[in-house]
């Protein structure tokens, strides 16, 4: 079967889908850009600083997909994650991400040092170098000391002068953006998601609403987040219980939402 395709059509298309992510980034940026400076100010180490940029952007996300009529009140907390205002209640949200493939979480947790150091020696030089850089590696790429070291090596080459000098890096892509950003992508996205997983993040976070239960919340929500785009977070399907039946649990609400995809779930709850 052949299709064609009408190039005036599908550059309009292109052109509303690029307003649609600017207006969306702008928007985003509009609500966590102060917290983010202050993050930046503050003393906390590369590591804890970078967590916190993402779940800020992860927030931001959420308020786009779900009601743009939310403030953040405090945008640093740790207990919970963070304090929201809606419809003048008081809302502390707890985030969680969701992991879907476990063998996959420790070579990702060793690409995140990697990537943070690099992280750190593009930022010695402000804004040169600033975007989000999604990075693709040789399938069967083992992470020892060498290949570590030698992926530090490329990334900067790459980034700074786009010369690579060896084979450990397949691909890397560029997004223009405020921040120096590094992550890994895989090319294909497989296996499904399961019930049993978003129990499970429920019944680890669940012993949480007690403790934060004071006068400064009137309500507490748990947002899973995940993240579309490495191994331990792709999924192709999601078991259809997870929409369809209600999950005990003592949140107010509960959300699931996929990152890159914009895919956005209020989960029905037994409170």
């Amino acid at each position: 079967m052949e299709f064609k395709i009408n190039r005036n059509d599908f550059m309009t298309f292109l052109k509303n889908r690029t307003n649609e992510i600017n207006s969306e980034q702008g928007f985003i940026h509009s609500k966590i850009d102060s917290w983010l400076e202050q993050i930046e100010n503050g003393l906390s180490s590369s590591i804890e600083k970078k967590q916190k940029r993402k779940e800020l952007i992860d927030l931001g996300k959420f308020i786009h997909c779900f009601n743009k009529e939310i403030e953040i009140i405090d945008g640093l907390c740790e207990s919970p994650d963070f304090l929201i205002s809606l419809n003048q209640k008081q809302i502390g949200i707890e985030l969680a991400d969701v992991v879907i493939r476990h063998n996959e979480k420790q070579k990702e947790g060793t690409l995140k040092k990697i990537f943070t150091y690099v992280e750190s020696e593009l930022t010695k030089e402000p804004n040169k170098y600033n975007g989000i850089y999604r990075v693709s590696f040789p399938e069967k790429l083992q992470l020892n000391s060498k290949n570590k070291r030698q992926i530090q090596i490329e990334l900067l080459e790459l980034i700074k002068t786009s010369q690579p000098s060896g084979t450990v890096i397949s691909s890397i892509r560029k997004t223009p953006h405020t921040i120096v950003s590094i992550y890994h992508s895989e090319a294909s996205v497989l296996g499904t998601l399961e019930r049993a997983t978003i129990e499970n993040i429920i019944i680890k976070k669940e012993p949480k609403v007690s403790n934060y239960a004071s006068d400064k919340f009137e309500e507490i929500w748990l947002l899973m987040v995940l993240g579309g785009v490495q191994t331990s977070s792709d999924y192709s399907f999601i078991e259809e219980s997870i929409t369809s039946s209600p999950f005990n649990t003592s949140f107010d609400k509960v959300f699931l939402m996929n990152f890159f995809t914009s895919d956005f779930f209020e989960l029905i709850t037994n409170k």
